[in-house]
C-alpha cells in the first residue's frame, strides 16, 4: 500500500467529523448522568415524603453544613413545646395535655 496524501480540505473534513463524534458522545454521557441524578433526587424525595424524621435529619445536616463556616449565624425555628421541654418548663412525669 502506498502512502496516501490527502488534500487539506479532506483532512479538515475528517477532523471535523471526528470532533463531532467526540462532542456527540460527550453530550450523550452528560445526558445519561443528568438522568441518573434526576432519578436519584426523585427517589430521595419519595423517601423524605414518607418519613418526616428523615426529612428533619436532612434539614439538621444542611443547617450544620451552613453553620460550619466561621462568622455564620443560623436562626432556627423550634416548636414551643420542644423549647419548653428543653428549658425545664415542661412538667416531668405528667402526661401531655
Amino acid at each position: 500500500m502506498k502512502d496516501v496524501i490527502l488534500p487539506g480540505d479532506v483532512k479538515r473534513m475528517l477532523s471535523q467529523e471526528a470532533e463531532a463524534l467526540r462532542t456527540g458522545r460527550a453530550a450523550l454521557v452528560a445526558a445519561r448522568e443528568e438522568t441518573a441524578a434526576t432519578r436519584a433526587k426523585a427517589n430521595t424525595a419519595q423517601l423524605l415524603q414518607g418519613n418526616p424524621v428523615l426529612l428533619r435529619l436532612r434539614e439538621i445536616e444542611a443547617l450544620a453544613q451552613v453553620a460550619g463556616g466561621s462568622g455564620n449565624t443560623v436562626v432556627v425555628a423550634v416548636p414551643a413545646e420542644l423549647m419548653a421541654g428543653l428549658s425545664g418548663g415542661g412538667r416531668q412525669g405528667s402526661p401531655p395535655e
